[in-house]
């Protein structure tokens, strides 16, 4: 229905163009409770990604989330959790609903700065074009990683954001999960 995106009409943008990338102020693992904010790795940013729900066994305090998030931010709706460590770059796009902190270094968040739609920044990260610089620059020593830097450098075709919607609209007409609908 949309073509080749990739077909050279659209122009290229990074996601350092398109986000502010970043990640956690570190928590430490002395700092973790059995109650409270949810704490999420990478493997929960994966579950949330695939499932829309995790059962959680992480957490931190009502007192430090809420220093957390006066200090260095936390996720806000609209914002793309990506994952940096283990299965690299499953997204999961916050909700208005959530609330928790995350990982430094396992997991990144693009805050979404109105530029373009996240969903369709999320179905991008599916896309060959995109999996293939993320591999390409994993550095697969012994563990890859997808770094702030590298996510900043990835690129994405960037259609008009008429064209995006329409795809959106698209493809959450296509998805049957009900999870984006």
């Amino acid at each position: 229905m949309f073509g080749n995106l990739d077909d050279g009409k659209y122009p290229k943008k990074t996601i350092g163009e398109l986000f502010d990338v970043g990640s956690s102020k570190r928590v430490f693992e002395k700092d973790w409770t059995t109650s409270g904010i949810p704490f999420y790795r990478a493997r929960e940013i994966v579950k949330l990604a695939e499932d829309g729900f995790v059962d959680n066994e992480l957490f931190i305090t009502e007192k430090m989330y809420q220093e957390y998030s006066q200090k260095y931010g936390v996720p806000k709706a609209g914002d793309i959790m990506v994952t940096g460590v283990g299965t690299l770059g499953i997204c999961y796009i916050v909700k208005d609903t959530d609330r928790f902190y995350y990982k430094d270094g396992n997991t990144l968040c693009f805050h979404n700065l109105g530029r373009v739609n996240s969903r369709f920044v999320l179905e991008s990260y599916k896309m060959p074009m995109v999996m293939d610089q993320i591999s390409m620059n994993a550095n697969c020593t012994t563990v890859g990683t997808y770094t702030i830097e590298k996510a900043r450098n990835t690129k994405i075709i960037y259609p008009p954001i008429t064209l995006q919607n329409e795809f959106v609209h698209f493809v959450n007409q296509a998805d049957k999960s009900g999870y984006f609908n």
